[in-house]
Formats: structure tokens, C-alpha cells, sequence
């Protein structure tokens, strides 16, 4: 009798908690998961680029992020998967990219390398692992200013990552949520691939 098919896509199976990661690598997830979560989470991380940076330096800081979001989307190995903003555990491919923000910036390229080739096509790994370099840059400073970016996940009222532009894996059309603390193994509708929600970030002046 075969063992019956486990319905969490590649990528998103929880291997742990943002509880458990380093100050840079939980922001490094909360940015991804807010960037990649539609037009209005976006724009909820635009305000705090825009406040910690400043209009003219918080776009920039913020085009960086997309840099290394669209290398992902557009390079990755297979469909990268990410959990929903309100999310506490951690996802594999979530962890993955973590420890490549956190190699970063620590400065050991060839680390951060060795966990981008694990995201994208090894060709792509090197250039990856310097975009990573920037976000991890920017990242740092943006928690020494006191950024929201934390272990507390940004979950305001008047947000709930429903955005009818999102993209849901197949076969997990309703949006969902995830109530904080509940594993992502009881509610897979929770874990999307990032290739398919991944949007432009929005254009500031």
C-alpha cells in the first residue's frame, strides 16, 4: 500500500518558527512574505521603508528587496513556496533564504551562495548571493532604526492578505488564514509559491 500524499507543496513544509531565526533573517522573511503578498501588504512596506529611510532613499532600499525577489520568481529551481504574513512557523524554502540573508550579512559570499543555488539555477547563484549582500545591508540598518520587522508578524487590522490579485497554489483558491501558532501542516491553503504571487513593487516619486 503506498504512503498517502502529503498535500504540502514542495518547499513549504514547516521546519520550524520565526522565533528561532536571527533578527536579519526573520526580517528577510517578513519582507519576502509582504512583498510577494499583493498591492496592499506592499504598500504596508513601502510605509515602513519610507519612514525608517526616507521617500527617495526607502525607494531605493525597497527596489533592492524586488531585485532579489524577481531574481528568485524568474530563476528558481522549482516553485519557491512561502507561508501568509500572520504565519509563525517556518517554511523550508522560507528557511532556506533565511540563512542566505544571514551568510550575507555576516559577508561569507560563498555561503550565501551555496543557500542561493539551493533557490535558483547555479548559474544564477552568484549574482543572487550579491543581491542578497544588499538586502541584508539594508535589513540591518533598517532594525538598528527600529523597523516593525520582527518576531511580532505584521498582521494589522483592515490588511488581511486576501488581495483578489494574489495567485494560490492549485487547488487552494479559498485565501484562508493562518491564526498565529497554528502549524502550516492543518491548513496548507497557508502556503503559496512565491513565483506565482510575486508582484512589481509599487512605483513611489
Amino acid at each position: 500500500m503506498s504512503a498517502p500524499a502529503d498535500p504540502r507543496p514542495r518547499g513549504g513544509a514547516p521546519v520550524g518558527y520565526l522565533a528561532e531565526l536571527s533578527e536579519v533573517e526573520t526580517a528577510a522573511v517578513l519582507a519576502m512574505r509582504l512583498w510577494c503578498a499583493g498591492e496592499t501588504r506592499q504598500a504596508q512596506l513601502w510605509t515602513e521603508f519610507a519612514t525608517l529611510f526616507g521617500t527617495r532613499d526607502g525607494a531605493a532600499h525597497l527596489k533592492g528587496l524586488e531585485q532579489m525577489m524577481v531574481l528568485i520568481a524568474g530563476h528558481s529551481r522549482r516553485p519557491v513556496m512561502r507561508h501568509r504574513c500572520a504565519c509563525r512557523c517556518l517554511g523550508a524554502d522560507e528557511a532556506v533564504l533565511a540563512r542566505m540573508i544571514g551568510a550575507a550579512a555576516e559577508g561569507n559570499r560563498d555561503e550565501a551562495a551555496l543557500f542561493a543555488a539551493l533557490l535558483v539555477r547555479v548559474e544564477m547563484a552568484t549574482l543572487l548571493a550579491a543581491e542578497a549582500e544588499v538586502v541584508a545591508a539594508t535589513l540591518r540598518l533598517a532594525l538598528m532604526r527600529g523597523s516593525g520587522l520582527r518576531a511580532e508578524v505584521f498582521d494589522p487590522p483592515g490588511a488581511p492578505e486576501t488581495d483578489a490579485a494574489e495567485t494560490h497554489a492549485a487547488g487552494t483558491d479559498a485565501p484562508g488564514t493562518h491564526a498565529a501558532g497554528t502549524h502550516a501542516a492543518e491548513a496548507p491553503a497557508d502556503i503559496v509559491p512565491l513565483a506565482a504571487s510575486h508582484r512589481a513593487a509599487p512605483t513611489r516619486h
